[in-house]
């Protein structure tokens, strides 16, 4: 398992998952829309599946938590590649 954490400004450093406390594996439950996990000090997380596509033979899974602030972290992926974008939300 490979593990990147970035922040702001486009600092990424590799790092072990358990370093930042990611789990080595994930249970994605498809029927209930859902992901757990058990974290490396034994407690247990999961978070709801909001939206789930198949496009091209890739699933796609998105999800949020704690949206509260006005920023914003976006993420794209593809083979073997992945972009983190940091922002923030305006009012329209």
């Amino acid at each position: 398992m490979d593990a990147v954490e970035c922040q702001p400004g486009g600092k990424c450093l590799q790092v072990a998952a358990e370093e930042i406390g990611i789990p080595q594996f994930f249970k994605i439950n498809f029927e209930e829309k859902n992901i757990s996990a058990t974290l490396p000090d034994g407690s247990k997380r999961s978070t709801p599946i909001e939206n789930l596509e198949k496009i091209d033979g890739k699933v796609i899974i998105q999800g949020a938590e704690d949206g509260k602030t006005g920023k914003t972290v976006l993420t794209a992926s593809g083979d073997e590649v992945g972009f983190v974008i940091f922002g923030a939300c305006t009012l329209p």
